[in-house]
């Protein structure tokens, strides 16, 4: 489906005038700009390119609003001097009518044009649905919530807190998870299926907020082909996975063979070529012929024996010094990296290294990261309890104890024995993720459901982005 613009080719008028600004003189718009068109982007009806022809070179801006929300201002990247530009406007809304105006400065001269307006078309009627059923919050978090399509045709999308999808990216692949990076206004992902390791992937993918695919590179070309469960780009522009590592391992002693593969899971740092620059795993800090389950089944519905998933790791993430948090799903433990020298500074769970109490033992365990009090926020799957909850710790590192800092328990109807998140929007409410349920809802620190939002497909987890620089 074409979007439908209002204006597909804007001429613009003469603005008289003349003043001085940053010691430029302003012009008439007709002595420096000569067209602006805007045409609609192939599949996708959310982005608007505008292309702007002028007599001389010149940088040229963007400013757009919707027309029910002109305090609301977004301002597309700048373009460099050039006589000739292409702007795609982003972060539109389906069926919605916008302001748009062009500045265009040269060396000694400035001009703006008049506002003009175009309307988006809606969506494709394959594309994801979202649906805000409660809403009790007096003010919606800024931002964003990114989620993505575990199935089907694999969307990336950005939610409203209203429910609106303002950004999407068709990738063609179900996205088994993804991240977002504001320094860079990139999606990194790993998508598909690999045919020799379940839940692992079969391609790294990463894509601009323009739709520009910077990476894309099948299992077979990493020197670990085993990556899944989480992928972030670093500041630096590296590239960290989640990865499977097989060791062999005698057994016998313990019942079993004596050639006996123990699949754990570690980490690869990439760079922006996909060239490994280091790795790490959790062979160096713990072993399995100490683990006395290691010949029994795991923490799963499937009945995978431990030695095939012995630790299921799912997650990774850069703490605020620079060090990084990982969760595992079958030990029920949160791990803190040292990231220069691969050091397990603390094991926080069921037989960690770490006091805590035995009632915040995780069934399961996803999503961990420093919220904004300073504490380990994760989520606690609850896989047998059939209940989920949020828990957040301080922990003494030097001394090796923990404190309970939260305990958020969600209504049984949206228990997660997989996947899901928890995130803090503010220091009052919670972003929840439950997967199975496909349902997103934000609580307040007593766990009372102040927004819901229903999902028409499953997602990893979701999770809030307070803001994008265009």
């Amino acid at each position: 489906m074409r979007i439908k613009l209002l204006l597909y080719s804007l001429i613009i008028v003469l603005v008289v005038g003349c003043n001085d600004q940053n010691k430029k003189r302003k012009v008439d718009a007709g002595v420096i700009i000569t067209k602006v068109t805007l045409t609609p982007c192939e599949n996708n009806i959310l982005r608007v390119n505008a292309t702007i022809d002028l007599k001389s070179a010149a940088t040229v801006e963007v400013k757009y609003y919707k027309e029910s929300d002109p305090q609301n201002v977004h301002t597309a990247k700048i373009s460099p001097s050039s006589q000739k530009h292409l702007i795609t406007l982003l972060m539109l809304e389906e069926k919605t009518s916008y302001k748009f105006s062009v500045k265009a400065t040269t060396d000694k001269t400035w001009t703006s044009s008049k506002e003009y307006s175009f309307t988006t078309a809606s969506l494709p009627s394959w594309m994801p649905e979202y649906k805000v059923t409660l809403n009790k919050l007096k003010v919606l978090p800024k931002g964003y919530i990114h989620i993505a399509q575990k199935e089907g045709a694999g969307y990336l999308v950005l939610l409203s807190y209203e429910g609106k999808i303002v950004w999407y990216e068709k990738l063609g692949i179900g996205v088994n998870v993804s991240s977002f990076d504001p320094q860079s206004g990139t999606f990194a992902c790993i998508v598909g299926n690999n045919p020799d390791r379940i839940y692992a992937g079969s391609e790294i993918i990463v894509v601009d907020l323009y739709g520009n695919i910077l990476m894309r590179r099948a299992n077979t070309s990493f020197d670990n082909p085993y990556f899944h469960h989480d992928i972030l780009r670093l500041e630096n522009g590296n590239l960290v996975v989640i990865n499977c590592v097989p060791k062999v391992f005698d057994l016998g002693a313990v019942g079993g063979k004596a050639d006996q593969t123990v699949w754990g899971d570690g980490y690869t740092i990439y760079n922006p070529l996909g060239e490994p620059v280091s790795s790490w795993d959790v062979f160096g800090e713990i072993d399995p012929r100490q683990d006395p389950n290691i010949l029994g089944i795991g923490i799963n519905e499937a009945n995978y024996p431990v030695v095939f998933d012995w630790v299921h790791a799912n997650t990774i993430s850069v703490d605020t010094d620079g060090n990084f948090l990982m969760c595992f799903k079958q030990l029920n433990q949160v791990w803190k990296i040292d990231s220069k020298n691969g050091q397990v500074l603390f094991r926080l769970g069921l037989n960690g290294n770490v006091e805590m109490d035995p009632r915040y033992i995780t069934q399961g365990v996803h999503s961990v990261y420093r919220d904004k009090n300073g504490s380990l926020l994760f989520f606690d799957n609850g896989l047998f309890k059939r209940q989920s909850r949020a828990l957040s710790f301080t922990v003494d590192v030097t001394a090796k104890t923990s404190t309970l800092t939260r305990e958020i328990v969600f209504p049984e109807e949206y228990f997660s024995r997989a996947q899901g998140s928890v995130y803090m929007t503010d220091q009052d409410h919670y972003l929840f993720g439950s997967s199975v349920s496909q349902t997103m809802i934000i609580t307040d620190t007593i766990g009372q459901i102040v927004w819901n939002c229903s999902s028409s497909h499953v997602f990893y987890r979701a999770y809030p982005i307070e803001k994008i620089e265009l």
